[in-house]
């Protein structure tokens, strides 16, 4: 299954990932990925290894680089959004390619109206 969008406005995005599904960030540096349920497992441009986050855990994007999310089962990530909205879209979702980036701006933007 795809990234899903469950909760968005101006600060923060919630998504629930799966295996072999990847969400995949950039322009990211300084954001804060916590992992809510399942393990989240993160690889990061420039980084020499990879990161496994469990509930309560998180990690800051330590550079613009491209990061790679993705849940190992069944897994929800919280992130706190820090710019515009407009960077904050393309920050999170980049690159859901299979998507199509017109669907995820619609949906980001109902949940961020409360619809």
């Amino acid at each position: 299954m795809q990234p899903r969008i469950l909760s968005a406005n101006k600060s923060q995005v919630e998504c629930e990932l799966y295996d072999n599904h990847p969400l995949r960030l950039s322009d990211g540096k300084g954001r804060r990925v916590e992992c809510i349920a399942g393990v989240l497992w993160i690889t990061a441009y420039d980084s020499s290894s990879d990161i496994f986050l469990r509930p309560g855990e998180s990690f800051i994007v330590p550079n613009g680089g491209l990061v790679l999310v993705e849940g190992i089962g069944r897994s929800r990530m919280h992130m706190v959004v820090v710019h515009t909205r407009q960077s904050a879209i393309r920050a999170f979702c980049g690159a859901l390619a299979s998507r199509g980036l017109g669907e995820v701006w619609r949906e980001w933007r109902l949940r961020a109206r409360g619809a």
